[in-house]
């Protein structure tokens, strides 16, 4: 898993008081000014991050019709999992 912030990975952590397990980017570790992700708790770390990948082969007016309706379907699927 990298960072969104400065691409270096993440390294599990155990807080305490309050206990918790998080997530810490390894970039802020060492560089704390470079990164501004401070942590991610680790029952957040479950949910997956999807995208989906829609084109289109040529320019044609019918080619725009079949990739809104892809655009269409695919953000309903994602939005219709709640795991993502």
């Amino acid at each position: 898993m990298k960072c969104s912030s400065c691409r270096k990975s993440f390294k599990r952590r155990h807080h305490y008081n309050p206990s918790y397990i998080a997530w810490t980017c390894s970039g802020r570790i060492k560089e704390k000014e470079k990164c501004t992700i401070k942590y991610i708790k680790d029952e957040e770390i479950s949910k997956l991050r999807v995208a989906a990948y829609c084109r289109v082969s040529t320019d044609t007016e019918e080619q725009a019709s079949s990739y809104e309706m892809q655009i269409e379907h695919y953000t309903n699927y994602i939005k219709n999992n709640p795991k993502w």
